[in-house]
């Protein structure tokens, strides 16, 4: 168990490029993501008729992109053994204001080192940063920016992040290159009945 909290020294080396300035050759990776028309400005986030939102045209330093955002699709919140069968009908959420505090708290947790955060080869993916954190400890850093979260506020940002959908599509040498992910990968495991955060994962 030990193993799973050491941290690599070369855990967030592929940040290391954000901070300096006039490097040629590193990557801005992160440059690209931020600029991608990711989370909705509005208040009306609920999918209503459309669960699919697209911004074709999209300039990207020298390129033209299209950007397609499907919206998440929660569900009725019934746990697993649950006695209430009864079919619901789901609701469709837009990522949007809550959505993208709550990946840059993320983010910048990882990047200060304040949650377990390691870089890892993934065959399917290429390079991987998992990070590991509770509810209550993404709750306290919002908090300490000055954005107040309930842990039930909290639990539904981090479905619509792993559910919603982020298509990008361009042309290189005429030819359409694509790449569909969710905005975060989760996983998660929780005490039944936590409403501190303290006990879920």
């Amino acid at each position: 168990m030990a193993d799973f909290y050491q941290t690599d020294e070369v855990q967030l080396v592929l940040f290391e490029g954000f901070f300096a300035d006039g490097e040629k050759d590193q990557s801005r990776t992160l440059d690209i993501y931020d600029a991608l028309p990711k989370f909705s400005l509005s208040w009306a986030r609920e999918g209503g008729e459309s669960s699919l939102r697209e911004f074709n045209n999209v300039r990207i330093q020298d390129k033209l992109i299209k950007v397609s955002v499907s919206a998440a699709i929660l569900s009725s919140g019934s746990q697993p053994g649950s006695k209430d069968t009864q079919t619901k009908k789901p609701k469709t959420v837009f990522p949007g204001v809550r959505e993208e505090l709550v990946e840059r708290a993320l983010r910048k947790m990882a990047v200060q080192r304040q949650i377990d955060a390691r870089l890892e080869a993934d065959e399917a993916n290429g390079k991987m940063i998992p990070i590991t954190f509770t509810l209550s400890q993404l709750r306290k850093e919002l908090t300490a920016a000055g954005h107040e979260f309930k842990i039930r506020e909290l639990r539904e940002a981090l479905d619509v992040l792993g559910r919603a959908s982020l298509t990008v599509e361009g042309i290189v040498d005429d030819e359409i290159n694509g790449l569909a992910h969710p905005i975060l990968l989760i996983s998660y495991k929780r005490c039944r009945g936590d409403t501190t955060g303290d006990y879920s994962y």
